[in-house]
């Protein structure tokens, strides 16, 4: 069980709280236990995505040194499947491929200057513990 407690007070002395503002307040503490709960849901979703990470690698190790592409099981078949991964596009990669092509070096400042002011800017307001 978790146990929120809310102390309100006025510049005068502790408000007394209107019955809406107690409804108001239980229902915010309903609420961040059922957020707690989830949060160490996910926290335990994360662990489990760890190990089976560390499994996969484990069994793609073994199945390349056996030469095996598919294993069948009683649930169905897992297969070996190699994809392309690329990287995040980041301003030192940038500017290194800018490098390469542009040889004054305030021309590819310049637009790295100008990529970075054009960025757009997301602002969220979150919960964290």
């Amino acid at each position: 069980m978790i146990v929120c407690l809310f102390v309100f007070m006025n510049s005068e002395s502790q408000s007394v709280l209107s019955q809406s503002l107690r409804n108001d307040l239980a229902t915010l503490a309903t609420r961040i236990g059922e957020w707690i709960a989830i949060d160490e849901e996910l926290k335990q979703l994360r662990e489990k995505q760890a190990q089976r990470r560390q499994l996969s690698e484990s069994i793609v190790k073994t199945m390349q040194s056996k030469g095996a592409t598919v294993l069948k099981t009683n649930v169905g078949t897992i297969q070996l499947v190699e994809t392309n991964e690329f990287q995040g596009l980041t301003f030192k990669y940038l500017e290194k491929c800018l490098s390469e092509i542009i040889s004054n070096r305030t021309q590819v400042e310049q637009i790295l200057a100008y990529v970075r002011s054009q960025r757009p800017v997301n602002r969220k307001v979150e919960l964290r513990r």
